[in-house]
């Protein structure tokens, strides 16, 4: 019996765990411009005479999970790139991913996901699924 060796890799896919990585880099990347984004309107809203209390320790769970759950998404995105070859397949993948990031805001808020009940459970990773939609909107839309 003869073994054939196995074709190389195309440069236009690199290898599933690179993908994912980079995936998980551009997730946390895009989680971390949300936070700036809302670190401004803070800002603005301290400028404009308001009042916030400072941040404490227990105020670094939530941005914790928020980003986990961007480079969660970015992961899944990217590791399944190369199979996403559809609109449907683009908005599947990108709901999925949406829905991954709600649960890690569930999980990153007080009581973590024990002290969610089923209503919680429901609707925020449909939430998340309709937002990663928006996204999937996004992207197709620039004539991919």
């Amino acid at each position: 019996m003869t073994v054939q060796p196995r074709e190389p890799l195309s440069r236009s896919h690199p290898p599933a765990a690179r993908r994912a990585a980079r995936g998980a880099f551009f997730g946390a990347l895009l989680g971390s411009a949300f936070i700036a984004i809302g670190a401004m309107r803070a800002a603005f809203f301290l400028l404009g005479g308001g009042r916030i209390e400072a941040l404490t320790a227990a105020d670094v769970r939530p941005f914790v999970f928020y980003l986990a759950g961007f480079a969660a998404a970015g992961t899944l995105v990217g590791a399944t790139w190369p199979m996403i070859r559809s609109r449907i397949a683009t908005y599947a993948v990108f709901g999925a991913g949406g829905a991954l990031v709600m649960i890690a805001i569930m999980a990153g808020d007080g009581g973590g996901l024990a002290a969610r009940d089923g209503f919680d459970w429901v609707v925020l990773p449909l939430v998340g699924v309709l937002f990663g939609c928006a996204s999937a909107r996004g992207w197709l839309g620039r004539g991919r």
